[in-house]
């Protein structure tokens, strides 16, 4: 029987994963939306640095949020994942206000 050490790991591992699957989930719909309500570049309603100004972003950022999403829909749909700085886009929101 596996040691308390090894069941949490095993636990957070699983708990990491379904959150994962989630993202992966959610990521086609989140870059829908985006395009569908005219948010992006040249959209019919595109998002500025004035309408992201409250959350500490920018609207480049906004984009690269979407790019990040857009190739975890390529990874979780078996398609060629563009290299990226990804970390640095997570790292952008991470401490974005809610």
């Amino acid at each position: 029987m596996a040691d308390a050490k090894k069941i949490a790991y095993i636990r957070d591992l699983v708990r990491y994963l379904q959150e994962m699957d989630t993202k992966f989930d959610d990521a086609p719909d989140i870059e829908n939306e985006y395009f569908d309500l005219g948010y992006n570049s040249g959209g019919a309603n595109e998002i500025i640095d004035a309408d992201v100004v409250t959350y500490n972003l920018t609207a480049a950022n906004i984009a690269s949020g979407i790019t990040l999403i857009q190739q975890l829909k390529n990874m979780a749909g078996n398609v060629a994942v563009t290299t990226g700085d990804y970390a640095l886009t997570t790292n952008i929101f991470k401490r974005a206000p809610v």
